[in-house]
C-alpha cells in the first residue's frame, strides 16, 4: 500500500492477536466481523468472542492498522441452552 493508495489490505491480512485463535471472519466490506478463541485462557475467559475489525490508515496517509472493537461472547444454539 502506498501513500496514493488508501484501499486497506483484504481480509486475509487479519492475523490473531497474542494468545487468539481465528475462528471465523466475515467480510462486510468497511468492517470486518471477527470472532477468536483464546485457548490458553482460564475456563469462562475462552470465548468464542466478537469483534469489529477495520483498518485505519495513518494520518500522514502511508499504511495503517486494524482497530478491534469487543462486541461480546458468541454463542450457538447448543451452547445457549447451556447457558440458559
Amino acid at each position: 500500500m502506498t501513500a496514493t493508495d488508501p484501499t486497506p489490505p483484504g481480509t486475509d491480512a487479519i492475523e490473531p492477536r497474542a494468545g487468539e485463535e481465528l475462528v471465523h471472519m466475515e467480510d462486510h466490506g468497511a468492517y470486518t466481523l471477527v470472532v477468536v478463541k483464546r485457548p490458553d485462557a482460564p475456563e469462562g475467559a475462552r470465548g468464542p468472542f466478537a469483534y469489529h475489525v477495520r483498518w485505519v490508515p495513518d494520518i500522514d496517509g502511508d499504511g495503517g492498522s486494524f482497530r478491534w472493537q469487543y462486541l461480546g461472547e458468541t454463542y450457538n444454539e447448543e451452547e445457549e441452552k447451556q447457558h440458559d
